[in-house]
């Protein structure tokens, strides 16, 4: 066989590697990662849900109206913060319902709790800043910022990009 000039290396025709004929597509490859993140996802949220609960088992005059230690603010924060974790469980099993069934909308679906996630963990800061200035945000607070940005920087990208995803979220 006769060689081929590549850039300044000859290679000879049956050395070259052949371009990929075989369909990718199901849930294997880079895949398997966003896969494991999605399984443990609403297993994280929950864990958070119950965390807010720690402190209104431990102090409910907290949130008792009727108690001089009742704190509105307080109770308004760890009400919002359940119900936004409770969201998130929902979303997550919503969102790995849509990965292992394929759906064709699981890429935007990511993307759309990928925000959502964000929006609420900000908020939350927010809200924590606002009503109280002195007390400091948790390390936790910050690592689920920083796992959601990492999480939605690299999957939603390749979840529109990449032919495996684009065949394998098909129906």
């Amino acid at each position: 066989m006769e060689p081929t000039k590549m850039g300044e290396l000859i290679v000879p025709m049956d050395e070259r590697v052949p371009e990929r004929t075989e369909r990718v597509e199901g849930i294997g490859g880079w895949l398997l990662l966003p896969a494991i993140g999605i399984c443990l996802a609403p297993l994280r949220n929950l864990a958070a849900a119950f965390e807010n609960f720690r402190p209104v088992m431990d102090y409910p005059q907290l949130i008792t109206p009727s108690n001089p230690a009742f704190n509105a603010r307080l109770t308004a924060l760890l009400g919002i913060e359940t119900l936004g974790n409770v969201t998130l469980v929902a979303l997550g099993i919503w969102l790995a319902w849509s990965f292992f069934t394929k759906s064709k909308h699981f890429p935007k679906r990511f993307a759309i709790v990928g925000a959502f996630a964000l929006a609420f963990h900000l908020a939350d800061i927010g809200l924590v800043k606002l009503w109280f200035p002195g007390m400091p945000i948790p390390e936790s607070t910050w690592k689920d910022i920083a796992q959601n940005l990492i999480a939605v920087a690299i999957w939603v990208p390749y979840f529109f990009k990449s032919e495996r995803a684009k065949n394998t979220f098909v129906r």
